[in-house]
């Protein structure tokens, strides 16, 4: 198995950690829609050891990031980036655990099947009891086939309201062998040992509807970590990224949760507050993102803002991009740095941080996480 996929183009600051274990490829479509705005990189799980899957993701980030990285780990992928990071805190800038597996000793993997069973029907029950039935019988060769069988009828619990099915093909022997290990080391309190030696700022988005325990996560990395925040999502299940109702502010949130700098813009060192005056609404549900080195045309459109061009991107969409990113030549122009185009809805009253200024505009998070931009006039900066 190919160890390393790759999506967009470098510097490659951000890595996906699938889950499973032995799920490799979960994580394929978070990377494509990151790699729209970063160099993306997804380290396939090869090894059926816990120690061979650390070793073997620092070799891959090694190899290929630049880093320190920005590790997103997802479910079993997110409790092996906790690990990961407390073993080489040079290598990570930033933790994003997205649907983790509780860390706490008190929880086990039981936990998490009675939730499921809750939600299934007499018919998947009786699928459930026949698939682990096929796993212990040494006549069935296939396994693969049977545990990704139940990665679809899993996928099916876990979600709230997906829009597509997020199985992929697993493999077993991984699973059986590292995931054995994992609820050792979890109950013998190894996950939260590794949390108090974890240094870089970590992150976590949990989906309300997702099986596994949101306090399994929340507690221990609140009460050890000094810089930690979580966000709880809506109509959400395991898996947000194919969730109807949860999709586009997970991914908002996720690009909101980014290291500022990975956007190039001109940061404040301290991330100055400032308080909304007057509300304002996002303009844009599908905003340009552009990348160094793209090419766009631009044309001249009466605005309001000085130091903003109209710009159009290679497959046609279209968008405000600050002049000062522009190499003009001709009406074509070349993109100098990471760029978004999208907006963020504020309303009076919110506080914002000011992560960047360009041309009357403030690149800002709210207190949820999320990024975008929102006209100077409209804030007042304390």
């Amino acid at each position: 198995m190919k160890r390393v996929r790759k999506y967009g183009e470098p510097p490659f600051k951000v890595a996906v950690v699938h889950g499973g274990p032995g799920a490799a490829g979960q994580l394929a479509p978070v990377a494509k829609e990151l790699s729209r705005t970063f160099g993306v990189f997804e380290p396939l799980q090869t090894a059926a050891s816990i120690e061979g899957q650390i070793q073997e993701l620092h070799d891959v980030l090694e190899s290929n990031a630049h880093h320190p990285v920005t590790l997103i780990g997802h479910s079993w992928g997110a409790m092996l980036s906790v690990l990961f990071a407390a073993k080489f805190p040079a290598l990570v800038k930033k933790l994003i655990l997205v649907s983790c597996g509780p860390l706490e000793a008190s929880y086990t993997s039981s936990d998490v099947m009675k939730n499921r069973l809750g939600r299934m029907s007499i018919e998947q029950k009786a699928e459930l009891d026949a698939a682990f039935k096929k796993l212990d019988d040494p006549k069935v060769q296939d396994k693969n086939a049977v545990f990704t069988q139940l990665g679809r009828l899993a996928s099916k619990t876990d979600s709230y309201e997906p829009i597509s099915d997020e199985s992929v093909e697993a493999q077993y022997d991984i699973f059986k062998s590292v995931w054995s290990e994992a609820e050792s080391l979890r109950s013998k309190g190894v996950f939260i040992e590794a949390v108090k030696n974890i240094r870089c700022p970590v992150f976590a988005i949990h989906g309300d509807y997702d099986p596994h325990p949101f306090d399994g996560v929340k507690r221990p990395l609140s009460t050890f970590l000094k810089d930690f925040r979580i966000i709880l999502l809506e109509k959400c299940g395991h898996y947000p990224w194919i969730e109807r109702h949860a999709r586009n502010k997970f991914y908002s949130i996720l690009l909101g949760a980014m290291p500022c700098e990975y956007l190039n813009t001109n940061n404040y060192k301290d991330f100055m507050k400032c308080i909304v005056t007057k509300n304002y609404q996002s303009a844009y549900s599908d905003p340009i993102r552009l990348r160094p080195g793209s090419v766009v045309t631009w044309t001249n459109r009466e605005s309001d803002w000085k130091g903003w061009v109209w710009c159009k991107d290679a497959v046609g969409k279209e968008g405000w991009v600050p002049e000062s990113f522009l190499v003009k030549n001709g009406n074509k122009a070349s993109i100098t740095l990471d760029y978004v185009a999208k907006e963020l809805t504020v309303t009076i009253g919110e506080e914002l941080e000011i992560l960047s200024e360009e041309a009357g505009w403030l690149w800002c998070r709210n207190n949820m996480g999320d990024c975008g931009w929102v006209p100077k006039e409209n804030v007042e900066i304390k």
